[in-house]
């Protein structure tokens, strides 16, 4: 199994996953096929090296046989280590390639792309059409799903959350590795650690910039 994990970027108020950050969903899905297959490929690229390279990118994600592409800016900034995946790309990039199943997760299949602070987020079904599946459950589970129905995305349902953090614990040990892939490993790469889901303030509303009550 090849499988070929693109990081869009990601920032969620509860987690950032723009260079040198590294947030968490590219380890969890790698640890999800790892799990599924120790001799799994798995390639990580970030959506920076795809614009730099693209015609590496084709080449080698038409070899793969899952492609699954990681983004979400659910609270968009300014940013000094990479630039998020914008709409346009997350539109063309998948249909750049022919052969692998393509999956969108993270943020951006949930909750939809975030344009600019105070602009309303665009809606996950404007990409739908680039992939053949887009998750708005927890990817890495859904993944999971998908590589034990040997990659039929009529067998898996798309909205499936893990229960308990003990479905993820090891995708995460094993997916850690995925980190040496990462243009900023050795440097200053700084990894980003799930440690809480949800938030009391839920209770009353939470607040107004942040996605968790949802």
């Amino acid at each position: 199994m090849k499988i070929v994990l693109v990081d869009g970027y990601s920032d969620e108020p509860s987690g950032l996953g723009v260079p040198p950050y590294l947030d968490v969903y590219a380890r969890y899905v790698a640890g999800a096929a790892w799990e599924h297959d120790p001799y799994s490929e798995v390639f990580y690229l970030t959506i920076d090296q795809v614009r730099e390279k693209p015609d590496l990118y084709v080449k080698t994600a038409s070899k793969a046989d899952l492609l699954v592409f990681l983004a979400g800016v659910c609270v968009p900034g300014k940013y000094l280590g990479g630039e998020p995946i914008k709409l346009a790309e997350l539109r063309r990039y998948p249909l750049m390639v022919e052969g692998p199943v393509k999956v969108l997760g993270g943020p951006a299949a949930k909750f939809g792309i975030g344009v600019e602070g105070g602009r309303v987020a665009k809606l996950p079904s404007e990409v739908a059409n680039s992939f053949d599946l887009v998750v708005n459950g927890d990817i890495e589970v859904v993944v999971s799903d998908l590589l034990r129905e040997r990659l039929n995305v009529e067998a898996v349902d798309p909205s499936r959350a893990r229960r308990s953090f003990k479905e993820v614990e090891g995708k995460a040990v094993r997916g850690a590795k995925v980190v040496k892939q990462h243009p900023c490993y050795g440097r200053n790469l700084i990894v980003e650690l799930e440690t809480y889901r949800g938030c009391p303030r839920f209770l009353v509303g939470g607040c107004s910039f942040c996605i968790e009550p949802l």
